[in-house]
């Protein structure tokens, strides 16, 4: 079944992924296409670097929508949308459709994470041979995969994970929320202010009343006490998101 819902989940997807992604994957060859053409050697760099930058934050801000129009779609229209009618008349339960809604979220971030690094390299590459030679390349690609490993520790990984579930779970508690325990109209104003409030509780747990707390029992242990506790709040928020929304649908949905 969830082979079935998956497969679903990436055709009612994949054309407008598609679709964002080969922009920005045309932008940053764009950008090579100026670092390429201009002689840098002799002090033309200034000439390419605002247009570079331009497409750069173009680039960036593409990959952005790509990621919030991609979970909305999963989650907002997938759920409560036009095409929900055919998705509920799957003889799945709500648990397999949210967990399959998750699971293809997640396989759209990996590949909008890895789209988003071949351009970040494609333009570091052309930048690195332009500007020290082939010879200096090889040692410059080692250097940044270096870098990689160095940054990302196990803690950075843990708060990566914590933060993209935290995302999840607020798409689809909003969602959910907005569509099954909320009966009125003007949903999306709703759904924006309940997500604001859900991000305010949130950092007021895992941030500032935690920190306050902790800084009575001041040890050589607390920060990693702070960070532990800001962990188990945001698993809280995540599986909270998560039971809530098989709860309500299971209780509160009325198709029409």
């Amino acid at each position: 079944m969830y082979k079935k819902l998956f497969k679903y989940e990436f055709k009612s997807t994949y054309r407008e992924a598609g679709v964002l992604l080969s922009i920005y994957l045309g932008l940053c060859l764009l950008s090579t296409f100026f670092i390429a053409v201009t002689d840098i050697s002799n002090g033309a760099a200034n000439f390419f670097f605002e247009p570079l930058l331009l497409v750069f934050i173009l680039g960036l801000g593409i990959i952005l929508f790509t990621v919030v129009r991609i979970i909305i779609r999963i989650f907002w229209n997938g759920l409560f949308g036009k095409s929900a009618y055919l998705l509920f008349s799957i003889p799945a339960t709500n648990k397999q459709i949210i967990l399959s809604k998750v699971l293809i979220s997640l396989f759209w971030l990996l590949v909008i994470s890895v789209v988003y690094t071949i351009g970040v390299l494609l333009n570091v590459i052309v930048l690195t041979l332009r500007t020290d030679g082939y010879g200096v390349f090889f040692v410059a690609i080692l250097k940044f995969i270096n870098d990689i490993f160095e940054i990302m520790g196990y803690s950075y990984i843990i708060d990566l994970v914590l933060s993209i579930g935290t995302y999840l779970g607020l798409v689809l508690f909003v969602s959910v929320f907005s569509h099954t325990v909320y009966k009125g109209g003007k949903k999306v104003i709703i759904a924006l202010l309940l997500a604001y409030a859900y991000l305010i509780v949130l950092s007021f747990f895992s941030g500032g009343f935690l920190s306050s707390t902790i800084s009575y029992y001041p040890n050589p242990n607390s920060f990693s006490l702070f960070r532990g506790l800001s962990y188990i709040v945001n698993l809280i928020t995540i599986f909270g998101s998560y039971f809530f929304s098989i709860w309500a649908l299971n209780h509160k949905l009325e198709i029409n």
